[in-house]
């Protein structure tokens, strides 16, 4: 499953979502951090590659 990452422009808030939850035509977006509205779309958005996910070795 590909994820896409959304980022508040306005407070740098981020979240990782499946893309299939995502709609393909742009959208409002609402923060739930700092409660801003932002455009989003999901075309626009670079899927998150498999190496972003895994952490690194300690």
């Amino acid at each position: 499953m590909a994820m896409i990452r959304i980022s508040c422009p306005h407070c740098s808030f981020s979240r990782d979502v499946p893309d299939t939850q995502l709609p393909d035509q742009p959208v409002k977006a609402h923060c739930p951090k700092c409660k801003q509205s932002f455009d989003f779309f999901k075309g626009a958005a670079p899927p998150l590659s498999s190496f972003s996910a895994q952490s690194t070795p300690a």
